[in-house]
C-alpha cells in the first residue's frame, strides 16, 4: 500500500508579464502544459514506463516512489501503440485581479553593524582591499570601490526591505487534465499524483443575533469562514450522447488489454466505471500523467541589492542607495506566472527529491492572459524584464 509521500519535486517555469505601477487588473489567465516527448508517435508516460525501463532519474522523484526512497513497478495500463502522450496534459483558468504599488525609498537593516564612510574598516575587517594611493578594491570582486561607495553607509550581514507590495489573488476557475482515476490499493505501484490546487472563498453566515439559524442577514456580525476546495482535475467526459445513446467506436477508444471485464461501461481507457447515468465508482482508466505540479502567481518587483563577501564566502556587506549594481526598480512590475513541473534529479539519490534539475518529461508550456482594466498593452516573456 503507498505511503504518504509528500515530496515536492517541482521544476520551475517561469513567465513574466510587465504592468506598470498602481494598475488594477482583472482577467482570465489560461496555462497550458503538456507532453512534448515525439508528440505524435509515443504512447503516454505510464504506459511507457511499463513496457519500457522508467527515464533515468524517476527514481528520484516522487511520481514511483515510496517514503524510503525505493522505486515501485509500474502497472499496465493497457495503452500500448495507442500513442496516448497527447493525453499527458495539464490545463488551468485562473481569474486574476489586482496589482502592485511601487515606493521609492528602502528601509535600511536594523540591529546590524555598519561601516559608515569607513572604507578602512571593510578593509581591516576582510571585505575589501587597500591598493596604495587612496584606491581600493572590493576582495571578492578585485573590481575598484568608486568615491560614492567609499561615502556610503554598508550594513554587515543585513538586507535592505522596501515599502513595495503585490495585491495579486487568484482563483482557480477550472483545472482539467486526465490523471484523476488513479488507483492506489495494496496490490497497486505506488503513485503518487499530481498536487491539488487550492481554491479558496470567504463567506459569511449567521444572523444579527448571532445565531445561524435562517438564510442570515445582509450584514451578519459573524467573522467570514475560509472555505477551502482542493482540485486534482475536473471536467466530464461524454460517453452517451444527447438521446442518451453511446457515442460508439467513432468516439471512444474499445480495447484496453488491461481490463478483463468487457462491459461497455468498463471498457476504454477513458471511462472504466462510468455508469449509464454517469456516475463513477472508480474511474480507473483515467491513469495519465499530469506534468503540472503547482501553479503560483504574484507580483515582483526589479529589487537587487549591491552586495559583496567576506574571505569566508559567508558574511557581507550591503548597500541599496550607494551600490554601483543596485537596482530598485519603482516604475513597472512583473507578473510571474510560476510553474512547478514534476521533476526529478537524474543523477542524484533517493535523498535529492526536493532537489530537481529537470521536469521529469519534456513538456511545452503556453500562458494567455485577457485582462481588463487600465492596461491596455503588455508584453510576456521567459525572463524577467529589465525596461
Amino acid at each position: 500500500m503507498g505511503a504518504v509521500n509528500n515530496n515536492e519535486g517541482a521544476y520551475q517555469e517561469m513567465r513574466y508579464i510587465r504592468i506598470p505601477d498602481r494598475r488594477l487588473i482583472s482577467g482570465l489567465l489560461y496555462v497550458n502544459v503538456i507532453s512534448h516527448i515525439d508528440h505524435d508517435d509515443s504512447d503516454d508516460f505510464f504506459q511507457q514506463c511499463f513496457d519500457h525501463n522508467p527515464p533515468n532519474g524517476t527514481l528520484h522523484s516522487n511520481i514511483f516512489v515510496n517514503a524510503g526512497g525505493d522505486q515501485q513497478d509500474p502497472t499496465e495500463k493497457g495503452r500500448e501503440g495507442f500513442y496516448h502522450s497527447f493525453a499527458d496534459y495539464d490545463c488551468f483558468v485562473f481569474y486574476v485581479a489586482g496589482g502592485m504599488t511601487l515606493r521609492t525609498g528602502n528601509a535600511a537593516p536594523i540591529g546590524t553593524n555598519t561601516y559608515d564612510d569607513d572604507v578602512q574598516g571593510m578593509v581591516d575587517d576582510g571585505y575589501a582591499v587597500d591598493r596604495g594611493s587612496g584606491v581600493y578594491s572590493w576582495k571578492d570582486t578585485s573590481v575598484e570601490i568608486t568615491t560614492a561607495e567609499k561615502g556610503g553607509t554598508w550594513y554587515e550581514n543585513g538586507l535592505h526591505g522596501d515599502y513595495c507590495q503585490h495585491f495579486i489573488k487568484h482563483h482557480l476557475v477550472s483545472r482539467i487534465n486526465n490523471a484523476a482515476g488513479h488507483a492506489q490499493t495494496t496490490t497497486d505501484e505506488y503513485l503518487f499524483k499530481g498536487r491539488p490546487m487550492l481554491r479558496k472563498q470567504y463567506r459569511q453566515y449567521g444572523n444579527t443575533d448571532g445565531s445561524t439559524v435562517g438564510d442570515g442577514d445582509l450584514y451578519s456580525p459573524n467573522a467570514p469562514v475560509v472555505s477551502n476546495e482542493f482540485i486534482l482535475s475536473e471536467g466530464v467526459y461524454d460517453h452517451l450522447d444527447t438521446l442518451n445513446d453511446d457515442l460508439g467506436p467513432g468516439s471512444i477508444v474499445r480495447t484496453e488489454t488491461g481490463n478483463t471485464n468487457n462491459d461497455i461501461y468498463d471498457a476504454g481507457p477513458l471511462r472504466a466505471n462510468i455508469a449509464p447515468d454517469g456516475t463513477t465508482s472508480l474511474d480507473t482508466g483515467n491513469t495519465y500523467f499530469s506534468p503540472v505540479d503547482k501553479v503560483r502567481i504574484y507580483g515582483k518587483h526589479r529589487f537587487v541589492e549591491d552586495i559583496h563577501y567576506h574571505t569566508n564566502g559567508t558574511d557581507f556587506v550591503s548597500n541599496m542607495a550607494r551600490g554601483v549594481r543596485a537596482v530598485h526598480e519603482t516604475t513597472f512590475w512583473d507578473l510571474v506566472i510560476d510553474v512547478g513541473m514534476r521533476g526529478n534529479n537524474a543523477s542524484g539519490s533517493a535523498g535529492t527529491h526536493n532537489a530537481p534539475t529537470k521536469d521529469i518529461i519534456k513538456t511545452q508550456m503556453n500562458v494567455a492572459f485577457h485582462p481588463f482594466g487600465e492596461t491596455a498593452d503588455f508584453s510576456i516573456s521567459d525572463t524577467e524584464h529589465t525596461s
